[in-house]
């Protein structure tokens, strides 16, 4: 993973991804499109050399991200915003399934991350 890049978080203190609700009997899973360039200009304002903030995503039955909304700030809200639009036009997922097997659409917990250079 290169610097300045959002990304699924991996660290062990609660999972990166957790889906909202029970409906779901497999989980969407992230295939990529999570690695993308943060604007320099908008890094520049912080002071850490990394952050992270918390998103709310709709997962679609067709593995694209419809709706993004922060749940917990990166204490920017351009950054933030960055980090919605990277997910929106950029992440594709393997869409969660109902018992049945069939593609539904659900919303989940993500995790994103910035790092500068």
């Amino acid at each position: 993973m290169g610097p300045d890049r959002a990304r699924e978080d991996r660290a062990p203190a609660g999972a990166a991804v957790e889906a909202e609700g029970a409906a779901a009997w497999v989980q969407a899973q992230l295939l990529g499109g999570n690695s993308a360039r943060l604007p320099r200009r908008l890094l520049r304002v912080f002071a850490a050399e990394q952050g992270y903030g918390h998103l709310w995503l709709t997962v679609s039955e067709r593995g694209r991200v419809t709706n993004c909304s922060v749940m917990q700030t990166t204490g920017d809200a351009q950054v933030d915003q960055a980090l919605c639009n990277i997910m929106i036009r950029q992440s594709r997922w393997a869409p969660a399934r109902d018992r049945q097997g069939r593609p539904i659409s659900v919303t989940l917990r993500y995790t994103a991350t910035w790092r500068k250079t």
